[in-house]
């Protein structure tokens, strides 16, 4: 809602005479018009502080309400010397309203409310920051519950501890890993080649008699994980790892021998 200032001059507000400040009638509208006219001038000087944008200086604004207030004051003390039957006073002369440095008057929250007295409007801003930024701070977060959660997702799983590689055991013999000499179904295999030979020529049997006599084929587990042992202690590596370089000969011996 926009207000305009009454910038009409202190010297020009109308000052009863001493014939009519008899008049109880005339003194009420008196101070009713003059209550009026300071509620709209604080309400304009209230709206024109925030916005920055005057088109009555400040200044003169406080001073006419200071005149307003000032004259509001002495017809409410005529009225009540009046109403109490104590003979008036002759109305003094009216005098230069009070430079604005004295004005005590500082903008209103709400209409026709007064606040504390304040100089300037840079008073009243600093009075008002604090309030400002206690409002501006977020409220305290309540703490959140921890929900208990299953061990296996608490304690990530450790890392596979890397298996230390041996270096390979230089020259064409071949034993087991303990040392021992390596046998394969009865016969004395001496060297590395020799051991290849056996694995390639066990697993591709194995592998046919597991389609046509499938209750056999676990017999041949035993030599075939020797043999790959034997592999892995020479080469420095796992029987998986020799298991999986062998299977291209293995297969092809499979399709020759049994194809």
């Amino acid at each position: 809602m926009a207000f305009t200032f009454d910038a009409t001059p202190a010297a020009a507000a109308p000052v009863l005479p001493t014939q009519t400040a008899a008049d109880p009638a005339k003194l009420r509208d008196e101070i009713h018009r003059l209550q009026q006219r300071l509620l709209r001038a604080r309400e304009s000087y209230d709206q024109d502080l925030f916005s920055g944008d005057a088109e009555v200086p400040l200044d003169e604004q406080l001073k006419s309400i200071a005149t307003y207030t000032a004259r509001l004051e002495d017809l409410t003390a005529q009225l009540q010397q009046h109403e109490s039957g104590a003979p008036a006073p002759a109305a003094p002369a009216p005098s230069a309203p009070p430079p604005a440095a004295d004005v005590a008057y500082v903008p209103s929250q709400g209409p026709g409310a007064r606040q504390p007295a304040a100089h300037d409007a840079a008073s009243f801003f600093q009075q008002q920051a604090p309030q400002q930024q206690a409002s501006q701070q977020p409220a305290p977060q309540q703490p959140v519950a921890q929900v208990p959660q299953p061990r296996h997702a608490q304690e990530p799983a450790a890392a596979a501890t890397p298996v230390a590689r041996r270096a390979p055991i230089p020259g064409p013999g071949i034993t087991n890993p303990d040392g021992s000499p390596l046998v394969s179904d009865g016969t004395l295999i001496r060297t590395e080649e020799g051991a290849i030979g056996e694995y390639i020529r066990f697993a591709a049997e194995q592998r046919w008699i597991a389609t046509s006599r499938p209750g056999q084929a676990g017999s041949y587990d035993a030599v075939c994980d020797l043999l790959l042992a034997a592999l892995a202690h020479k080469h420095g590596g796992t029987p998986d790892e020799e298991r999986a370089s062998l299977v291209r000969h293995v297969d092809a011996r499979y399709r020759r021998d049994y194809g």
